[in-house]
């Protein structure tokens, strides 16, 4: 669909739609940060939204302002889409434009900044417990996509009532616990269950 094209615009925030299956999250202290990088800095993001304002990229910054006391009639610089988005192209803007389409943190020049500014704008035990969190989402995912690969052709054709794949993740201090479950789970016949660790 090469129809589509972006034009600068404001919005009201009473007139934005925020998509119910929006993936991201923000914590407390995040959206504090987010208030006062607001309150210090000004708007220097646009927000992505559709035609009749359906939020495309934006919903936290939204639920941020609306939570500070922003009126409704309150408005903010959006990019605003000429047609509405697929759900497939709104997962795509969700994904590189958080992780995939973007640059990534130089480490090495990084290492002449100050360090408690650093942690100021966000580079804190949250965020590195956030990306731990993530690598080990992420390693799940990539593996429970690699076992898929390589399943013959005929169980990836099993009708979906036949059987399910549920990928569960569990902290690994409670794995022997789950582990009993699952045991009991498995002599469960037409039931398997595939162990790994990362």
């Amino acid at each position: 669909m090469n129809d589509l094209h972006w034009t600068p615009d404001t919005a009201r925030l009473d007139s934005l739609e925020l998509w119910a299956h929006n993936p991201k999250r923000m914590s407390k202290a995040r959206a504090a940060r987010l208030r006062e990088n607001w309150k210090d800095l000004k708007q220097w993001q646009t927000l992505a939204v559709g035609p009749n304002g359906e939020v495309y990229d934006g919903h936290q910054r939204i639920k941020t302002l609306q939570a500070a006391g922003y009126a409704g009639d309150y408005e903010i610089l959006v990019l605003r889409s000429s047609r509405p988005l697929t759900d497939a192209e709104r997962e795509r803007i969700i994904i590189e434009g958080t992780v995939g389409a973007v640059g990534v943190l130089d480490w090495d020049a990084l290492a002449g900044w100050d360090a408690s500014a650093l942690q100021g704008y966000g580079l804190d035990a949250e965020a590195l417990a956030e990306w731990n969190d993530a690598a080990a989402n992420l390693a799940s995912l990539l593996e429970a996509a690699a076992v898929e690969e390589d399943l013959p052709e005929e169980t990836l054709a099993i009708k979906p009532k036949e059987m399910a794949r549920v990928l569960v993740s569990i902290p690994v201090d409670e794995a022997a616990n789950a582990r009993e479950i699952l045991d009991r789970l498995n002599s469960i016949p037409g039931i398997e269950i595939l162990y790994s660790g990362n």
